[in-house]
């Protein structure tokens, strides 16, 4: 088992929650791949950062040597969300997982098919589970498509979805309460693009999409719950 977290720069929080992967999945292999310009520590991957947490995906997948599983996460496992109950997800999630399935687990997401854009259901894109060798090779090969693609802005109806998302008129609703400021702005929108993408893109190319929840649905149930209240209390507190 191969374990990937991707992260920008150091924060209080990081090197526990490390700590708290190894003792969770003792025999795995654990690497950080660091996105923020000449940060990495010795011990991490230097990301380039050239398509956010998205490239770091990429490179982190490109560091795998393994015949798997593959688990990729971003830092926010560790600011977020409810990290104790994920990993107790995810372990639950390897004692039963077939490795020879051919699918990405992961966080999904059942928004309706409001917009030809956002597929339904898609992955949230900070959680990807891999589970062998040839689904990481068509993970990797989905996401480099994606980031190579030449940019659309897509229909008026999607781009006003993505305004709405990012500029929410209160606080409990939106993104993380908005951004504050246009860099925030367009690397938030980059991100949803993308997100939406390669959903629509991995069922393409015979990966589905299916729900880390699968392995225990009621337990899901109240990670989502626990996700979305802390959510909306640090959006508020913001």
């Amino acid at each position: 088992m191969e374990i990937g977290v991707v992260t920008y720069g150091h924060f209080d929080g990081l090197e526990e929650g490390i700590k708290q992967l190894k003792t969770c999945f003792g025999n795995a292999r654990i690497s950080v791949l660091n996105n923020k310009p000449n940060a990495a520590r010795p011990s991490e991957i230097q990301g380039s950062y050239a398509h956010y947490e998205f490239s770091g995906y990429l490179e982190m997948c490109e560091s795998f040597t393994g015949t798997g599983p593959f688990v990729i996460v971003n830092d926010t496992l560790f600011k977020t969300h409810y990290t104790v109950g994920w990993l107790r997800l995810l372990k639950r999630a390897m004692i039963q997982l077939n490795k020879d399935t051919v699918t990405v687990y992961g966080d999904i997401r059942w928004d309706g098919p409001a917009y030809a854009e956002r597929p339904h259901p898609f992955l949230a894109s900070w959680l990807f589970v891999l589970p062998n060798a040839h689904t990481l090779e068509v993970f990797k090969q989905s996401l480099a498509e994606i980031l190579n693609e030449p940019a659309s802005l897509g229909s008026e109806a999607y781009q006003a979805f993505l305004h709405a998302w990012i500029f929410p008129k209160g606080k409990l609703s939106g993104w993380h309460g908005g951004a504050k400021d246009d860099y925030a702005r367009i690397r938030k929108e980059r991100c949803i693009r993308l997100e939406h993408r390669l959903s629509t893109v991995l069922p393409q190319h015979g990966l589905p999409l299916t729900s880390l929840g699968s392995f225990s649905p009621f337990f899901y149930m109240i990670l989502r719950g626990m996700d979305r209240l802390n959510t909306r209390i640090k959006a508020w507190l913001n």
